[in-house]
């Protein structure tokens, strides 16, 4: 892990709205840098993720480093070509993580455009992560060639994501839930999700239109949502967010309640119910401690019977509306496998300490 260089300290509210402070702050990290501005995830690493936030208000560290006059403006096309420089970035990011990142880790860094080069010049993660001597949850290219390899695949999501019964879903709830690298096998392997249905064997664009039109009639609508309260208790009494009811596979419904309904806001009103946010909130970077953290899991774990005292899976976070903790997971807490092992440690070792105070 990088050590922190250049601490982070908390400012008066406003102090980043004036540019000269943001300017004096960076001007000391290039003058400690050797004259040049550290990358956005660098300076995270660093510890200065304030200065990252800061610089969106003053359009973003593109145009700083523009106004700073420093390099790494825009990379230019190809930049991504050379092997050391995909291996000098990928390094500062193993370092930060304590190992190789997946294809969902790099997104949520923002280092699309690095994924991007890296299937472009380099044939995918999987052989990067090969040639740099690490395992790698990618799969080779060859691995998609073979039609049976994504009903594997589906079958993995499917089981993760019931309400979906079976049904392939769209490129944006594969994106939405962190199923990305899905998404990109289809369509290198398909010319799109509509080809990949009916080579599946599954409805095309017009049985989904079909079903979608279903709901113009108000009573399927409401048995459709008395079926989200069968199979999500939680929602009972209430109607679910359009971005709760996209992340659970119920795209129609969603869409149908927008045009023929009124939306959600209106069909609430008419039908009298509450609103069923579906996310969990925290204060900000509160999630960053890893003590608050691992008691946020613990009542977690302790108030989900489903997850029989485990360690929530991705999915699991994902379905019930705790991105905030997944997302903390990826950003402060090492991903999802050194979250689990420091939560499972951390664990124990409060076990032990009980029990020797308890022993004498």
């Amino acid at each position: 892990m990088t050590k922190n260089k250049y601490p982070e300290i908390r400012k008066p509210r406003g102090y980043w709205n004036n540019w000269d402070n943001l300017k004096s702050e960076l001007e000391k990290i290039i003058k400690k840098n050797n004259g040049e501005l550290p990358s956005t995830i660098k300076l995270c690493q660093l510890g200065r993720s304030d200065l990252v936030h800061a610089s969106k208000k003053h359009g973003g560290m593109s145009k700083v480093r523009q106004i700073l006059n420093c390099n790494y403006l825009r990379k230019e096309k190809g930049y991504y070509k050379d092997y050391k420089i995909v291996k000098k970035v990928l390094k500062e990011i193993i370092d930060s993580l304590g190992r190789f990142p997946s294809q969902t880790e790099l997104r949520s860094l923002k280092q699309t455009g690095l994924t991007a080069g890296i299937v472009r010049y380099h044939n995918g993660l999987y052989e990067i992560a090969k040639k740099m001597g690490y395992e790698s949850e990618a799969k080779p290219q060859s691995y998609w060639k073979d039609p049976q390899n994504f009903k594997k695949e589906l079958e993995v999501i499917w089981q993760n994501h019931p309400e979906l019964k079976r049904n392939i879903p769209s490129t944006w709830w594969l994106d939405k839930n962190n199923y990305s690298y899905l998404k990109s096998a289809i369509h290198s392997n398909y010319t799109g999700i509509s080809q990949f249905r009916k080579n599946m064997g599954q409805e095309s664009q017009s049985e989904y239109t079909r079903r979608f039109t279903l709901y113009k009639d108000k009573d399927k609508v409401k048995k459709a949502i008395k079926e989200i309260w069968n199979n999500y208790p939680n929602t009972k009494g209430k109607l679910p967010s359009g971005n709760w009811m996209k992340n659970n596979g119920l795209n129609e419904l969603c869409n149908a309640i927008d045009k023929y309904h009124g939306g959600p806001v209106s069909l609430r009103k008419e039908l009298k119910l509450e609103y069923h946010k579906g996310q969990h909130k925290y204060k900000r970077e509160a999630l960053k401690d890893w003590d608050f953290f691992r008691i946020e899991i613990e009542s977690i774990i302790k108030d989900n019977a489903d997850l029989n005292g485990q360690f929530p899976r991705t999915s699991w976070l994902n379905r019930n509306g705790y991105y905030p903790i997944y997302n903390a997971i990826i950003k402060y807490h090492g991903g999802m496998s050194s979250a689990e092992n420091k939560y499972a440690n951390s664990t124990q070792l409060l076990e032990s300490l009980l029990e020797n105070y308890i022993n004498g």
